[in-house]
């Protein structure tokens, strides 16, 4: 895969860019992005100002994959949903938590291995297979709640197994 080399005026290597790289960037910070469009979107008189934090954090985790700055972007933009969004929809809420599972896997195949790493296409085609697993079962959990709304009062038990088993699905996808 051919990179870009990035060097400073006397020649010493800064870093180097490729598409991977950038793609991973730009998954990382674009999910977040959207996480936040649909908080303003849903909380349209809220303030402004956490969209913009979101968006740093971001920019900070697709920086530092694999320090503590991602988990603390997910906490913030789970907290802001839930203060911001007190009664969601079932759509908006599938596209948060849709994009929150991207944001997780990226930047946890980001923290993966030494830092400024290219890997290989058969690995990412795994990393999507088990990703687009688990989205299909958040997206199915999603659509049941849309469906369901105010027409059926689904018992607390049944959502929790409904989680449940999204979970294990996780688990499952991830061994080997």
């Amino acid at each position: 895969m051919s990179a870009l080399l990035v060097r400073d005026r006397e020649g010493h290597r800064i870093g180097t860019l490729s598409a991977g790289r950038v793609a991973r960037w730009l998954t990382i910070v674009g999910s977040c992005a959207m996480v936040a469009a649909q908080v303003l979107a849903v909380d349209r008189a809220g303030p402004r100002w956490p969209a913009l934090l979101l968006v740093l954090l971001a920019v900070a985790s697709a920086n530092l994959p694999d320090g503590g700055v991602p988990l603390a972007t997910i906490g913030f933009a789970a907290g802001w949903w839930l203060v911001a969004v007190p009664s969601p929809a079932a759509g908006p809420a599938t596209v948060v938590a849709l994009a929150l599972l991207v944001f997780h896997v990226a930047t946890t195949h980001a923290a993966t291995g030494p830092a400024g790493r290219d890997v290989a296409g058969r690995v990412v085609l795994a990393a999507l297979g088990r990703t687009a697993a688990v989205g299909l079962g958040t997206l199915a959990v999603g659509l049941g709640a849309a469906t369901t709304t105010g027409r059926v009062d689904v018992p607390a038990l049944v959502l929790a197994l409904a989680l449940a088993a999204v979970a294990a699905l996780a688990v499952a996808t991830t061994r080997q």
